[in-house]
């Protein structure tokens, strides 16, 4: 143990929760798509944020300015790795294990913990035969578990549930991929997507400053298209005091 945390509890992000809620509950009166999304992540990406690793760019000498690419360079004298970007006239050491410059990590963990606590209750409230699926923050149940959750809806308080879709069919394939009804929600799929095999997706990949970099040409903004397929393998178990796994088979949908 290199270092030992002693946190005490307080209550954190009040104002800031209760102006976004306020704002989506604004966009949503008015029906403002974009804005309805904009502070949906702004309510929910805030709390990992502070458990979320980040990377450093440190300038650590010049280039030719038409110089451009990505260098792997072995340090002798650390035993590291390490990643030098080269561009614009500079090179960069780009690290990816820092902290973030507000790390936290107590908060995105119990938040986390809290939340995962909060949705075993519901499912126990809507008893566990009637909930096929649950995710961060919802439940997929049949019309029996509907009935016994009633008293937790409310469309506008904080914390409540809301009725979002009603269904015939559900199909689960895997964690974040499943089929409700004629409506496709699968993970890292983009609604655009154009499927090419029973499992293969083709879409768009924009490509981020590191790709450019890589490619050795950031004068000009390159757009992809990119194949992605599904293999939809349910990789959990239970493990044991040794370390073995014993996985879950689950019948196929």
């Amino acid at each position: 143990v290199k270092t030992l945390c002693e946190y005490k509890g307080a209550p954190v992000f009040g104002k800031y929760v209760d102006f976004f809620y306020a704002a989506k509950a604004a966009a949503k009166k008015a029906n403002t798509t974009s804005e309805i999304l904009f502070t949906k992540l702004m309510l929910n990406s805030l709390y990992g944020k502070f458990g979320q690793k980040s990377s450093s760019w440190d300038l650590i000498g010049s280039a030719p300015v038409d110089d451009c690419g990505v260098e792997t360079i072995y340090n002798s004298e650390t035993s590291k790795w390490i990643r030098q970007y080269t561009f614009a006239g500079n090179v960069f050491e780009v690290n990816y294990e820092d902290e973030s410059t507000e790390s936290f990590p107590a908060i995105a963990a119990h938040v986390t913990a809290y939340a995962r606590l909060c949705l075993y209750k519901l499912i126990e409230q809507a008893g566990r035969a009637n909930v096929y699926y649950c995710d961060t923050d919802s439940l997929f149940t049949n019309e029996e578990g509907y009935k016994r959750l009633t008293d937790r809806l409310d469309a506008t308080r904080l914390g409540a549930l809301d009725l979002q879709k009603t269904a015939e069919e559900l199909i689960i394939y895997c964690p974040k991929d499943y089929k409700l009804d004629n409506d496709i929600k699968i993970k890292g799929i983009r609604k655009n997507a154009k499927q090419v095999g029973p499992t293969s997706y083709q879409q768009e990949q924009w490509l981020t400053l590191r790709s450019l970099v890589a490619r050795g040409n950031i004068d000009e903004y390159v757009v992809k298209t990119i194949t992605k397929t599904l293999y939809r393998r349910y990789e959990k178990g239970d493990v044991h005091p040794d370390g073995s796994i014993t996985p879950y088979h689950l019948d196929e949908p």
